[in-house]
């Protein structure tokens, strides 16, 4: 079947042209009902919420889409967007997203999204919980990475990127506390094991991003938006509620595709009775 093209969903629906548009993107997956090939589809969702009061979302298989940045593009003109129109676009940190956001025609460096950094740092503090202390040196260095941990979560709050990453280093060397004796007890090992590797992922992380962090407190105390609820929200409301979690479909592209747009396109002409006021809350 040939690709499907973003076909433009009419004119803009708002005359009122935005000064600033906030546009959350992400993907996530559906089960392909294919034998061959590919066992998910990776689907292109976003939500654009402007200072007009608009908010659009999208969705769409990106297999079925020739150019997935069209989809981009179509909701950044339906909320009003203008020459002058500054665009403040929040990703994971995805390569793919931010070359459909160039294709787009965003210039402005993205912002890593804070719910998907925080997430991260959170999965590292239940990790470290699971931490189990035989020895007087591990009894010390359990709070004091606990600490650390929570020093980190602030620093990177604050923008500070050289601070977390010295945060990170402290934190792997409080963990060498645990490689002492540890080979006889597997069982009492593998916390230690676990947080050092998601210590490890999460410094190579944070070295790849770094160019796309900014202050968040900064911007809260501005007012402005940290992140979307792209990742969750509309992941649930476009994919997750009946395609995957739920009933455990499997799809074509194209059913994959006509669904996700379908409830993109119900949820923009909900949003036009109820035009949004809190530009996060979208």
């Amino acid at each position: 079947m040939p690709p499907i093209s973003a076909r433009p969903l009419g004119k803009a629906r708002t005359e009122t042209p935005a000064r600033s548009i906030d546009l959350g993107v992400d993907t996530t997956f559906v089960r392909s009902c294919a034998t061959r090939g590919p066992r998910h589809h990776e689907v292109l969702i976003g939500i654009g919420v402007a200072d007009n009061g608009r908010s659009h979302r999208i969705g769409g298989a990106i297999a079925a889409l020739e150019m997935p940045a069209d989809l981009i593009v179509d909701a950044l003109r339906q909320l009003g967007r203008h020459d002058a129109t500054a665009v403040t676009a929040f990703t994971d940190g995805d390569k793919m997203l931010r070359r459909y956001l160039l294709r787009a025609n965003i210039e402005e460096r993205p912002v890593l999204d804070w719910p998907h950094l925080a997430r991260r740092v959170q999965v590292a503090k239940t990790t470290a919980k699971g931490l189990r202390v035989l020895t007087e040196r591990e009894y010390r260095a359990r709070p004091a990475i606990g600490r650390l941990l929570d020093s980190l979560h602030w620093r990177l709050w604050n923008g500070q990127t050289d601070r977390a990453r010295d945060a990170l280093v402290q934190i792997e060397r409080r963990l060498r506390a645990f490689d002492a004796g540890r080979a006889r007890s597997g069982r009492t090992a593998a916390p230690a094991r676990r947080l050092r590797t998601a210590i490890g992922n999460f410094a190579d992380y944070i070295n790849g991003q770094s160019s796309y962090l900014v202050d968040y407190a900064r911007r809260q105390r501005a007012a402005q938006p940290v992140g979307t609820s792209t990742s969750e929200g509309l992941a649930n409301a476009l994919v997750n509620r009946r395609m995957n979690k739920l009933q455990q479909m499997r799809w074509s592209t194209a059913g994959a595709h006509a669904v996700v747009t379908v409830r993109a396109n119900f949820m923009n002409q909900a949003s036009l009775k109820t035009p949004t006021t809190n530009r996060q809350a979208a």
